[in-house]
């Protein structure tokens, strides 16, 4: 079962759907940094690789030399997608996450 809460925009008369269960969804913009940056997906993926009930549900090599990076929450949920992500980046990732889009 999921739980769902409707947060109604100002500028729209259609409710935002957020999975209140994981706490978050990649691509909200939410929250301001310090320095006045807002919070976006380069946090959120940061954040999924740290979490050990994310693992990668799939993946692939885009023509640039990128990686698409499909997430998958253990126990249910929406998947995150995080297209543009850099061989650095994922090489930052911890183990079980690296181990599993580098391996050849």
């Amino acid at each position: 079962m999921h739980t769902r809460s409707h947060d109604v925009k100002e500028s729209s008369t259609h409710p935002e759907v957020r999975d209140m269960k994981h706490g978050y969804s990649a691509g909200d913009s939410s929250e301001t940094l310090p320095g006045g940056r807002e919070r976006g997906p380069r946090e959120h993926f940061e954040e999924i690789c740290a979490d050990d009930n994310y693992e990668v549900a799939s993946h692939h090599m885009n023509v640039r030399g990128d990686y698409t990076v499909v997430f998958r929450h253990k126990y249910g949920g929406k998947d995150q997608t995080f297209p543009n992500i850099s061989r650095e980046k994922i090489e930052s990732c911890p183990s079980r996450i690296k181990s599993r889009i580098l391996e050849k």
